[in-house]
C-alpha cells in the first residue's frame, strides 16, 4: 500500500484537506413547507408581501382618531361600527370624536390612528367613556412592521427550524427549494465483534459503535443506511464498500485502520478508489482514513467507540454539513474554564469528555471538569459527559481555572453547538 504520509498530520490541516474538494450542496429539489423541516435552502427568498399586509389592532379595544389623553384625563365617543378579524369595518372613514369597536388582529379603519384597549374603558349606550393615557399610534401594528414586501426572508445554507418555516407561510410561501439530502452509508467491521442480544463467545463483544455513529448522524438533512457487521475477510470488506459506494454519497465505517494484520480498510479503499490521508494527530482518534470511491467519500474511523465519535463529530459531520449546503461547517467551540486542574503531557490535539459544572458566583464564563476514565474504549464517560473539552497538542500541564475549549455534545443541556 502506498503511504499516504509518514507522520499524522495536525487536526485542522485534516480538517482542511477533507472540506476543500467538497461542494456545497449534492442537488436541489422543491418540497411544500409541510415536508421542509429542517432542511437547507438551496436558494435565497423575498417575501411577495408585507408582513402584516394592513395595519391592525394589537389588542381587544377600540379605534379612534385625533384623541390624546394624558395619564388621569378622560373623553366620551360616539361608537359607530366594528372591525373583526377578517371582517374588516367598510362604513365611511373615521371622525373626530367617533370610535371602532376592534378586536385582535383586525384591520385599522381609515381615519383612525390609535387604539385603546378595552380595559381603558366602559360602554354606555353606544357612548364609549375612556380614560387616558391615549397617544398617537397606540397598539396599532403597522404594515410592513415584522417584514416588508420584497425583503429577504431566507439565505441559501439557511436550515429551515419551525420558525422559519413559519415566517415563509406568513409570506405566502407554500414550497422551499432546498438541498437533497445527503446519503450516508455505515458499517463496522471486526471478526470478534456480535450484534447486541447474541451469545457470546470466548473473544467476542457486542457490537456498539453502529448505534452511537448512527446517532450521532441524526439529521433532517442526512438519510442513513446501516449496513450491520462486516467480518475482517478482504472479499467481503471489499464487496461492502463497492455496494455502499453505489447507494451513498458518504461512506462511515468503524474499525479497521490501524497497523494490525486484519486492519484492511485503508489498502481496500486505495485498490478500489484513492486513499487521501491516514492518520492525524489526535486524541483519541489517532488512525483515521480518509479517501473517495469514485464520487463517494470514505471516512474509515477507529474501532474503540470513543476514538469513532470524537473522530466523527470533529471530521466526518463538518464534511456532512458541507455536502448538505450548510455554511460554516466546522464545530463551534465555546471557551471554558477548568474547574480543577489536569495534568497532560503536550502531544497530540486532545478531546477529553466532561461536563459542565457552576463556576465562582462572579464568573461570567462556563466551567466544567474532565470527567475520569478518558481512554477510547470506555463509554461510560462519554455517556455521563455533555461536552468535550479541545486542548491544544502544545500544551501541558493546566491548573485550575485555565482556559480551554469545549464541544457541546449534541444531547448537552448547557451551551449548544
Amino acid at each position: 500500500m502506498t503511504n499516504v504520509g509518514q507522520n499524522p498530520i495536525a487536526v485542522r490541516d485534516a480538517q482542511d484537506r477533507i472540506l476543500a474538494p467538497l461542494p456545497q450542496g449534492l442537488g436541489e429539489e422543491d418540497l411544500p413547507l409541510a415536508l421542509a423541516g429542517g432542511r437547507v435552502a438551496a436558494q435565497a427568498l423575498r417575501s411577495p408581501l408585507a408582513i402584516p399586509p394592513f395595519a391592525n389592532s394589537a389588542v381587544d379595544g377600540y379605534a379612534l382618531r385625533g384623541l390624546r389623553l394624558l395619564e388621569g384625563e378622560s373623553a366620551v365617543l360616539r361608537l359607530i361600527g366594528r372591525s373583526a378579524a377578517g371582517r374588516p369595518y367598510d362604513g365611511p372613514a373615521l371622525a373626530a370624536g367617533e370610535a371602532l369597536r376592534i378586536l385582535t388582529g383586525a384591520v385599522v379603519p381609515p381615519g383612525a390612528d390609535a387604539v385603546v384597549m378595552q380595559e381603558q374603558t366602559r360602554l354606555t349606550d353606544e357612548r364609549l367613556e375612556l380614560r387616558g393615557p391615549v397617544g398617537a399610534g397606540d397598539h396599532i401594528r403597522l404594515a410592513g412592521s415584522d417584514l416588508s414586501a420584497e425583503a429577504p426572508i431566507l439565505a441559501a445554507g439557511d436550515q429551515l427550524h419551525p420558525a422559519r418555516v413559519a415566517l415563509l407561510a406568513a409570506a405566502g410561501r407554500t414550497a422551499a427549494r432546498v438541498h437533497r439530502k445527503v446519503r450516508v452509508a455505515v458499517f463496522a467491521t471486526g471478526d470478534e465483534l456480535r450484534p447486541a442480544g447474541e451469545a457470546l463467545e470466548p473473544g467476542q463483544i457486542h457490537e456498539s459503535n453502529r448505534a452511537l455513529l448512527l446517532g450521532l448522524l441524526q439529521a433532517p438533512w442526512l438519510s442513513t443506511l446501516d449496513l450491520g457487521i462486516v467480518p475482517d475477510d478482504p472479499a467481503l470488506l471489499s464487496r461492502t464498500l463497492s455496494l455502499a459506494a453505489a447507494e451513498a454519497d458518504v461512506i462511515v465505517t468503524s474499525g479497521g485502520v490501524s497497523v494490525g494484520d486484519t486492519d484492511h480498510m485503508p489498502r481496500l479503499v486505495q485498490e478500489l478508489g484513492r486513499l487521501d490521508l491516514w492518520k492525524v494527530a489526535v486524541k483519541p482518534g489517532k488512525p483515521l482514513a480518509v479517501g473517495s470511491l469514485g464520487d463517494c467519500r470514505y471516512f474509515g474511523l477507529p474501532g474503540n467507540p470513543v476514538s469513532a465519535a470524537v473522530t466523527l463529530l470533529i471530521f466526518v459531520l463538518p464534511a456532512l454539513r458541507r455536502l448538505a449546503g450548510l455554511p460554516d461547517p466546522l464545530p463551534r467551540l465555546w471557551p471554558v474554564r477548568l474547574r480543577d486542574a489536569l495534568p497532560r503531557r503536550p502531544g497530540r490535539e486532545e478531546y477529553l469528555r466532561a461536563r459542565w459544572v457552576a463556576g465562582p458566583a462572579a464568573a461570567g464564563e462556563p466551567w466544567a471538569v474532565a470527567l475520569s476514565g478518558q481512554a477510547s474504549h470506555q463509554l461510560t464517560g462519554m455517556a455521563a459527559a455533555d461536552c468535550l473539552l479541545r486542548v491544544a497538542a502544545d500544551r501541558g500541564d493546566l491548573p485550575a481555572g485555565s482556559m480551554v475549549e469545549a464541544l457541546p455534545l449534541p444531547w448537552s443541556r448547557g451551551l449548544t453547538a
